[in-house]
């Protein structure tokens, strides 16, 4: 018997529905897009009880790394988590978008990260990702950028830097040195994947949306090297990441 399992995410509709065939599995997912917005990438997810799959041979490997979300036989990119499967697609405007969550397939090295929905990542202080005065700072994603959540940190280092979203201003992204300059970009995108460079020469802190220059700053104090841990994501400021790139120079 097939079982079918039902999500709204206002605007779309997400539908979970599929059957064990011999050892692999395959389930269809149908995301529709009501008319109200375009989204270049979106972070999208399905509840399903992954860790009873994996502990029942629904997969290969207990990881979940052979398993992929595909749209017409390729691969998007996607994550496993204890109660839900995550993935990230473009959806059109009034528009129904077919999937499939496929099993027993080649293992993959890893999950690409879609961390938009709860927790953050922790990285302990590291040399090689320090910034002293000269550095660029780029995020290419989607970001969460609405404004109603304090502390919203795609990166933050307690007493050295924070880049965060505005818990006040709708669509502002802020990066901010302690004890040192800030800039601030606007009208960063909740629907659209964009990019968004901090560059500091050692003198001047800039910011950058999609390659345009959006503020700048003197600069009157480095980042601080205080061996503090670097979290990521704090609040879901990033839906969608596609890298983070990080040069800097003493």
């Amino acid at each position: 018997m097939k079982k079918r399992l039902l999500l709204i995410v206002v605007p779309l509709i997400l539908l979970l529905f599929g059957s064990v065939v011999l050892a692999a599995y395959s389930a269809d997912i149908t995301v529709t897009e009501d008319g109200t917005a375009a989204h270049e990438m979106l972070a999208c997810d399905v509840p399903a009880n992954v860790e009873y799959m994996a502990a029942n041979d629904f997969f290969a490997l207990a990881t979940g790394l052979d398993t992929r979300v595909q749209k017409g036989g390729i691969d998007q990119p996607h994550m496993l988590v204890d109660d839900r499967i995550m993935f990230a697609i473009p959806i059109p405007l009034d528009s129904v978008t077919n999937l499939q969550f496929v099993t027993d397939q080649i293992p993959l090295t890893y999950f690409y990260t879609i961390p938009g929905y709860g927790g953050y990542i922790t990285v302990p202080d590291n040399a090689n990702l320090e910034m002293f005065g000269s550095f660029r700072l780029e995020i290419k994603g989607l970001w969460n950028a609405t404004g109603d959540t304090a502390d919203s940190s795609a990166i933050f280092k307690s007493g050295a830097f924070d880049f965060f979203a505005s818990p006040t201003v709708s669509g502002n992204v802020t990066f901010s040195i302690d004890g040192g300059a800030s800039v601030t970009t606007l009208g960063v995108s909740t629907t659209i994947v964009q990019t968004i460079a901090v560059v500091s020469d050692g003198f001047d802190l800039e910011i950058y949306l999609d390659g345009v220059l959006q503020d700048t700053a003197v600069m009157t104090a480095n980042v601080t090297d205080n061996g503090n841990d670097i979290l990521f994501n704090t609040n879901n400021v990033l839906m969608y990441i596609e890298y983070i790139k990080l040069s800097a120079s003493e």
